[in-house]
């Protein structure tokens, strides 16, 4: 009766010890594609920008847009967190306008 179970606690530790190279593996890849699909999206994030000064729009805000692609990734960015944070306890226009909307603009009836 002892041998059965010694045979499927092998076998189990044996499959475990096989499969965790290949989790590892995997967590490592998709970390690393995840990288790349961040930089790809910010390299297309500044082309647009650029298109839009080109034709007098004004730019995109980041974290706007970073949000949207990745809020994790996103929340890291010293600038993009303390807004995050802001939406997510109520605020519902921290990600609606880039900071730059808020600035006092000089009134032009004087």
């Amino acid at each position: 009766m002892k041998r059965p179970t010694i045979v499927f606690a092998v076998l189990g530790l044996a499959t475990a010890l096989g499969c965790a190279p290949v989790l590892v593996g995997g967590l490592i890849w998709k970390a690393s594609k995840s990288r790349e699909e961040h930089e790809r999206w910010s390299e297309a994030f500044q082309h647009t920008n650029e298109d839009r000064s080109k034709r007098g729009l004004k730019p995109l805000d980041w974290c706007i847009e970073a949000v949207h692609f990745d809020r994790g990734w996103a929340h890291q960015d010293p600038t993009c967190g303390p807004r995050i944070e802001r939406a997510e306890n109520g605020d519902t226009l921290a990600l609606t306008y880039p900071p730059s909307f808020y600035q006092t603009k000089p009134d032009s009836s004087r």
